[in-house]
């Protein structure tokens, strides 16, 4: 977990927005980071936005479970005040045959409020499609999925050695439109819990 590439910190009283980015996927070799991090930059120069990025490959999170009685490990209470002071999340995971990564449906199966009444987003990458699995996993937690996504395209690597991505054309524009349907639902969501 981390302050975005830009440093921005918290500016209270101000009309920001708290974005968080996921990294859903855990695997050696992902190109997960590489696509927060551009996501990120996008974000901070947007304007409007605080990022932070949460890498669930540092989360440690155990596995969710009738075990627990209600009872949250010290893992799911360090990441709890990340996820719960968002205004809207951004979840960034590889697209396959095996549908949502373990990883990301364990952190969605932890939380409940931390969800509730929030947008959230997705940039995908590789072949296969989990937009619609993603889309469901999180309304039944509460979340507000928005209608557009950011679909890397490729079915290897789609950045280049700089972390920039391949097709910077098709790439850019989504994620600026994902950026604008975000801030577009995260303000009166926002209002609307506080109510």
């Amino acid at each position: 977990m981390n302050r975005s590439t830009a440093d921005r910190s918290r500016q209270t009283g101000d009309d920001h927005l708290s974005l968080v980015i996921i990294i859903g996927s855990v695997h050696q070799g992902r190109s997960a980071a590489a696509a927060a991090n551009w996501f990120a930059r996008l974000a901070c120069l947007h304007g409007g936005f605080d990022v932070d990025v949460i890498d669930l490959a540092h989360a440690h999170l155990p596995a969710a479970g009738p075990e627990h009685n209600g009872i949250r490990p010290p893992a799911v209470r360090e990441l709890a005040p990340w996820l719960a002071d968002a205004d809207a999340f951004a979840v960034v995971t590889p697209q396959g045959a095996q549908g949502v990564p373990w990883a990301l449906r364990n952190t969605v199966a932890w939380f409940h409020e931390e969800w509730r009444a929030k947008p959230v987003a997705f940039v995908s990458y590789g072949p296969g499609c989990t937009a619609d699995e993603l889309r469901q996993l999180f309304s039944a937690a509460g979340a507000t999925p928005v209608r557009g996504a950011v679909d890397l395209p490729g079915d290897g690597e789609p950045f280049d050695a700089r972390g920039r991505p391949l097709d910077p054309g098709h790439c850019e524009p989504a994620a600026e439109r994902l950026l604008d349907d975000l801030a577009y639902w995260a303000r009166p969501l926002r209002t609307a819990r506080h109510a």
